[in-house]
């Protein structure tokens, strides 16, 4: 997103995906995450919670290209804590064909993982966390870069993601909420 405009995204897939796609025929693709999104390929609008992780169709893509049929799914987005998510939806409807009967908290991983509460196939409420893109900016430009360097204690990292597991709330998922705030209800 930070190196691609609209006009960009279908040359960006046609640079991957040329050879693939059979002269005279029409390939269905689908996208998902930062192509929805507000800067992105065609701007798809949120799914509020709570619902399925793919609770509505995909949004058709303008292209040029006669070969491409392009949908972009939507994310999903809560208001109370403010929150989004581009492409990790897809992520978690996955996760549901195999378990389908999970009800429990999931983690999805990432520099911005998501803590997802899932019940009866729905998504309930998620929380993202920037603890990745904090870390790095504290090893990179912090005066605490110095001691990342220096020590690594196992036991403190197993004590801090057992505090992550049992409170995700906790692990900067309200730094996010500024972002998702903005983007839900921009000002006018």
């Amino acid at each position: 997103m930070e190196h691609l405009g609209p006009a960009d995204f279908e040359p960006a897939l046609l640079a991957l995906a040329d050879s693939m796609l059979p002269p005279g025929e029409v390939t269905p693709v689908l996208a998902c995450g930062v192509a929805g999104a507000r800067r992105g390929w065609i701007e798809v609008p949120y799914a509020r919670l709570p619902c399925r992780p793919s609770a509505r169709r995909p949004v058709r893509a303008p292209s040029t290209d006669p070969r491409l049929s392009v949908g972009i799914l939507p994310g999903l987005c809560q208001t109370e804590p403010p929150d989004v998510m581009r492409g990790e939806e897809t992520r978690v409807a996955g996760f549901l064909t195999i378990r389908p009967d999970f009800d429990g908290t999931l983690c999805l991983p990432g520099t911005h993982p998501k803590w997802v509460r899932l019940c009866d196939g729905r998504v309930l409420a998620f929380r993202t966390a920037i603890t990745g893109e904090l870390y790095r900016l504290l090893v990179r430009g912090s005066i605490l870069r110095r001691a990342f360097d220096d020590i690594w204690n196992d036991r403190l990292f197993h004590a801090a993601v057992d505090e992550a597991f049992c409170h995700p709330e906790r692990i900067a998922g309200t730094l996010f909420s500024l972002r998702a705030g903005a983007l839900l209800d921009p000002p006018t």
